[in-house]
């Protein structure tokens, strides 16, 4: 009796201390969003990351891409494998770099900057010492006084250069960043290229040495404002904050959509309205339609709205029965990065994988053209008909990745719309750009 009452006490300590670490354990989620930041001088060409209870690192995360200087990848870590990971990237110049024990539950970002990047040991070299040579007796000698110790030379530093990190806190998009010496006269050249720095978003300012490090800023935020910045000193600043308010009805960035139904419903990325308090259509001349926020899925990236008492064109779908292949060739139409409006792009483009990085079968690769940021952007095969929409902030030089046209339909499914489908042998006219383009594609603004 006394060893049963001892058991029973015993099992009720052992609940006690485990309830609270199982509720733990089933609040906390690993973050799906986070994303490896490159800070280093040379890109990143290998990820690995695995959960600290894994003995292995894993399958390479990167499927070929590579994260530049400047610029961040997405680690899309499994979901119910724990918070805490470990990390390893392998850059281009051969060094390797690794974080233990990263909480992903938490957090948004890892960044790597090389500060701990080292050349891996080749095998059998390591704790190698060259084997002693035995030295005859030697008769001993007097103590001599030993001589001063000269202070030790401090090698001589290379010449500092401005090396910063643009960090964007919203929430307007910049569309331009210029940098000019305080010894010079000319702004030169956008740093940002054909590109912008959206809310949240970080861009890798790196000048030549030789400009110095003082330098005058000028940025261009979408909606017209403009912050300059004098006398700024890029080599002691390693990251720079940048916001612009702006007001009330203003644009602060923008994106592509596509009409999915004949009432006038208009399909576009999540992450491309996340910010908005509203999104419109925009128009030669200044001029806007309204949209109606009609639902969202942060999960698969995706939003639906409508412009009401419209009866609207429609982008036909491949039917399911026809999967994307590798080797395909594609379309991909929208409004990148748009300085002018009405400047669509239309960019022949090609399957690289069936999946996403991760394997994800609600995801495909394409190759990646000189279009940048196509947000939103409709993805047709060689019939005109879409097979996904694109979700990659940054594909411009290696692989983007587009949500396939079966998380599509599953989503406009969910609210009660039926995509119109067209089987991938029928018999179709091959469209031209202009068909691609116009009327269905539409340039989409973000409204502070």
């Amino acid at each position: 009796m006394r060893v049963r009452l001892c058991l029973v006490i015993l099992a009720a300590l052992a609940a006690a201390f485990a309830g609270p670490r199982a509720a733990v354990s089933q609040t906390a989620t690993v973050n799906p969003d986070v994303y490896v930041a490159n800070r280093y001088t040379s890109p990143i060409t290998r990820l690995f990351a695995s959960p600290v209870t894994d003995d292995s690192w894993g399958q390479e995360r990167l499927s070929g891409a590579t994260i530049r200087p400047g610029t961040r990848g997405e680690l899309r870590p499994e979901r119910g494998r724990g918070c805490m990971w470990d990390i390893r990237v392998i850059y281009q110049n051969g060094r390797e770099e690794e974080k233990r024990r990263v909480e992903l539950c938490s957090i948004a970002e890892v960044v790597f900057n090389g500060e701990n990047a080292r050349m891996p040991q080749q095998q059998g070299q390591q704790n190698q010492t060259p084997p002693r040579t035995p030295q005859e007796p030697q008769t001993p000698q007097q103590p001599q006084t030993p001589p001063q110790q000269q202070a030790p030379q401090t090698p001589p530093q290379p010449p500092r250069s401005a090396d910063t990190m643009i960090i964007n806190q919203g929430p307007a998009t910049v569309v331009g960043l210029f940098a000019q010496p305080v010894s010079g006269s000319d702004w030169g050249q956008d740093r940002l290229g054909s590109g912008t720095l959206r809310a949240a978003g970080r861009f890798h300012l790196r000048l030549p040495a030789e400009q110095g490090c003082s330098f005058n800023l000028r940025i261009h935020f979408a909606g017209g404002a403009v912050d300059n910045r004098s006398n700024v000193d890029l080599c002691g600043t390693p990251e720079l904050l940048l916001s612009a308010r702006a007001q009330p009805g203003q644009a602060i960035s923008s994106g592509t959509g596509f009409y999915v139904s004949r009432s006038g419903h208009v399909l576009t990325t999540f992450h491309t309205v996340r910010n908005c308090s509203a999104v419109v259509v925009a128009r030669q001349g200044g001029q806007r339609i309204a949209m109606v926020r009609v639902a969202d899925d942060a999960e698969n990236d995706l939003a639906l709205y409508r412009i009401p008492d419209l009866v609207s064109p429609v982008a036909p779908f491949r039917m399911a029965q026809a999967p994307v292949r590798p080797g395909e060739r594609l379309v991909v139409v929208g409004y990148p990065a748009r300085r002018v409006l009405g400047q669509v792009a239309v960019v022949e483009s090609s399957v690289t994988a069936a999946t996403g990085a991760r394997g994800e079968a609600t995801r495909f690769q394409f190759q990646g053209g000189p279009v940048e940021e196509p947000w939103g952007a409709p993805i047709y095969d060689q019939n005109g008909l879409v097979v996904g929409i694109a979700n990659d902030p940054q594909f411009m030089g290696r692989a983007g990745t587009a949500v396939s046209r079966e998380a599509i339909q599953r989503f406009l499914k969910t609210h009660n719309i039926e995509a119109v489908e067209v089987p991938a042998g029928e018999t179709r006219r091959v469209p031209s750009m202009q068909d691609y383009a116009f009327p269905v594609v539409l340039p989409l603004d973000c409204i502070n």
